[in-house]
């Protein structure tokens, strides 16, 4: 990835510890199993619920009327266990390892692996520890305490929590309003950081009606918040000068280059140096609401 493609501006907020880092499934490519198999995508998944639940059939449809149907033909937890057992094999790629290298002032992710989980675990040289927020129940207070502490929620819900009814993963848009339940805070809580820090978005496929309801809900502020990130290959020329228009600056990469290209650009040593300065608003104050 060109190095100008990141702005000065961009450089010193994710240095400072003052960007959000906001992650798609693409973001989890590279992640691997034992046996070299890489990371599902969302088609990928679809078919495999669709051989297990329902004889090979249906894989036209979307992954949401799969989870449908298989459910129907089993039940919530089957499928949800059935998509845990699929996803808890895969660890994270030497690239991933990379973000805990960064002080984030959050991470936010749709994805329900455990990728960046691992990454926290596996880095030795990490500057923040790992808070994973999946409900409103969890005590926001509680978990960011620490000013070293880095709050990661996942808002479609995680595989380490597939037992619990009340909390079913969110697998297509479709299934937004029925399953916002339990979550409305972690939604708020992004939006209202969203709304004074830049948001890096990586790995998405913006004509994922997923994405674009965040997209287009945080467009929506103009002026009234930072400029947006987003990072993926193969971006159009229609669809950088749409998203300019909207105050994203949209960058053609992947994450694992986008990331070793900020690991290139911004020294390690200034990245402990910034936990010396002083913030933009305390460390409390920006999270207890």
């Amino acid at each position: 990835m060109p190095s100008e493609m990141l702005s000065p501006w961009l450089i010193e907020k994710i240095r400072d510890g003052n960007a959000i880092l906001f992650l798609g499934a693409g973001a989890s490519k590279g992640a691997l199993d034992q046996s070299g198999k890489m990371v599902y995508s969302g088609e990928e998944l679809r078919d495999y619920l669709c051989d297990k639940f329902l004889g090979g059939q249906l894989k036209e449809k979307s992954l949401a009327q799969i989870a449908e149907y298989a459910k129907y033909e089993s039940s919530l937890p089957d499928v949800q266990n059935a998509i845990r057992e699929l996803f808890l094999p895969f660890r994270p790629a030497p690239f991933h390892l990379k973000i805990p290298l960064f002080r984030w002032h959050s991470i936010i992710t749709t994805n329900y692996d455990l990728i960046v989980e691992r990454a926290y675990e596996a880095q030795s040289g990490r500057l923040q520890s790992l808070a994973p927020i999946v409900r409103d129940g969890d005590r926001f207070d509680e978990k960011i305490r620490d000013p070293k502490t880095v709050p990661f929620l996942k808002l479609h819900g995680c595989i380490s929590h597939v037992n619990d009814e009340s909390l079913p993963l969110i697998l297509a848009s479709e299934e937004y309003a029925r399953h916002r339940n339990n979550r409305e805070r972690l939604f708020q809580h992004f939006q209202d950081w969203a709304r004074e820090h830049p948001v890096i978005f990586c790995g998405y496929d913006i004509s994922d009606p997923n994405i674009q309801q965040i997209l287009f809900d945080l467009a929506d502020m103009h002026l009234n918040r930072p400029v947006y990130v987003l990072v993926r290959p193969g971006l159009s020329d229609f669809d950088i000068r749409y998203w300019g228009s909207r105050r994203f600056t949209p960058i053609t990469s992947t994450f694992k280059d986008f990331i070793e290209a900020i690991d290139t650009q911004i020294p390690e040593a200034s990245r402990k140096l910034s936990i010396l300065r002083s913030r933009d608003t305390s460390t409390l104050s920006r999270w207890v609401q």
